[in-house]
């Protein structure tokens, strides 16, 4: 792998700018990732750039990201994918993600205008496999899940300011009870409910930065299981 391939999307611009939309729900979400707006023009874009956002795999991600140019029917096309995403090395096996580049569809929009889209996509495969990225379609399935839910919900946490002490002890109980729930750990602490309700703001804060596991795959309960995530034995990538 070359050191270039690494760091590959990181300083793109969008090539194509997203402007406001009547017919459609356009806007932009803060990304600390990329440390600016990223925009979007379609909820289902808002929701892919939220699971990307939280996504600990993601480096960063750039949306409109290349424009391909290639020949259909006689005629010279021009064809800008939604998304390029960049991802670290797996945090768990160490191996390099290649960059993926995202077309984001609903479902029913994919049935209807198919085979208008067919020839961008093939020309997406092929542009992406020549980079040595990926291509691939994201429809509602694939991004409206309960990843999603929870990526909304511990977001509002992800930058809070909590007690460091209270954080220290959370850290501290969960590390000697190993595989615990929010319920079981906050039983542990206090019986308090002012002082419970305290600490489960802190838990969250620290859930949302992943320091403790949870299966972001399932919803989040008060019973979902935790535990501590220091030593990465298991994963919270997508």
């Amino acid at each position: 792998m070359k050191k270039s391939e690494q760091t590959l999307t990181t300083g793109l611009e969008p090539v194509r700018e997203i402007n406001p939309n009547y017919r459609s729900l356009t806007g932009a979400i803060p990304s600390l990732k990329n440390n600016r707006l990223n925009r979007f023009e379609s909820s289902l874009e808002r929701d892919f750039a939220r699971i990307i956002e939280f996504d600990s795999a993601v480096k960063d991600y750039v949306e409109q990201p290349v424009e391909i140019e290639f020949l259909h029917e006689g005629k010279q096309v021009k064809y800008v994918p939604d998304f390029l995403v960049n991802y670290k090395h797996s945090i768990v096996s160490g191996v390099w993600i290649k960059p993926m580049l995202v077309e984001v569809k609903y479902r029913s929009d994919l049935k209807v205008k198919w085979n208008e889209y067919k020839p961008k996509f093939s020309a997406a495969i092929n542009f992406a496999r020549t980079r040595g990225w990926r291509f691939k379609i994201m429809t509602e399935v694939e991004i409206r899940t309960e990843f999603l839910q929870n990526a909304i919900f511990l977001q509002h946490y992800k930058k809070a300011m909590v007690n460091v002490d209270d954080r220290a002890v959370i850290l501290r109980e969960v590390e000697k009870l190993g595989l615990t729930t929010p319920n079981e750990l906050l039983a542990n602490l206090t019986s308090n409910t002012q002082r419970r309700a305290s600490l489960l703001y802190c838990l969250w804060h620290i859930v949302s930065n992943a320091e403790i596991g949870v299966d972001l795959d399932k919803k989040i309960k008060m019973n979902s299981a935790i535990w501590d995530n220091s030593s990465n034995s298991k994963n919270l990538v997508l």
